[in-house]
């Protein structure tokens, strides 16, 4: 429908960041070894270009939102961790 969107993506494990699949699988396992927390998030921010809006404009301000959310995403996954969640029967 001629609109256009500026997305970002990543893979959130524990404090680590990864674009790439095979790296948060490994993060995972890694995690999982150490007997420590095995959770992993897949974080999309999506924003829409508008008509005049240039791919730079989009992108600061995807980058600042980014940057806020970031803050309030690892003070969460800080505040919310369980010690010892990975357990072997």
């Amino acid at each position: 429908m001629g609109q256009k969107q500026l997305v970002y993506y990543w893979f959130q494990t524990k404090s680590r960041t990864s674009f790439d699949v095979n790296i948060n699988r490994f993060h995972l396992a890694w995690h999982a070894i150490q007997r420590d927390n095995t959770y992993d998030l897949f974080i999309r921010p999506i924003t829409p270009l508008e008509c005049n809006e240039t791919i730079e404009q989009a992108e600061a301000r995807m980058d600042q939102f980014v940057r806020d959310m970031m803050s309030a995403l690892l003070k969460f996954l800080e505040e919310n961790q369980v010690e010892g969640s990975a357990q072997i029967s």
